[in-house]
């Protein structure tokens, strides 16, 4: 499983298109052989909880991700 940080800067959307062009380009079978047949699953993870238009944001982009034939979801990290 790929893991990335976003940098300062970098808006949620970029990274799901940086990964949504990751998965239908072939990199992540030629990277990671073993995902051949298994469903590719981008997870934004945040510290808070998605603002109204984050909300938005996350359900436009779930709804297209999927048609691509991917899934997409969002995870909140609980403090240590």
């Amino acid at each position: 499983m790929r893991s990335y940080t976003a940098p300062m800067g970098v808006e949620s959307e970029d990274l799901t298109l940086a990964y949504l062009r990751f998965i239908e380009s072939g990199e992540l079978i030629e990277t990671c052989p073993s995902a051949i047949g298994l469903l590719p699953v981008i997870n934004l993870v945040g510290k808070f909880p998605l603002s109204p238009l984050a909300q938005q944001f996350v359900h436009l982009a779930e709804g297209t991700v999927q048609q691509a034939g991917f899934r997409l979801q969002f995870s909140l990290i609980q403090p240590n």
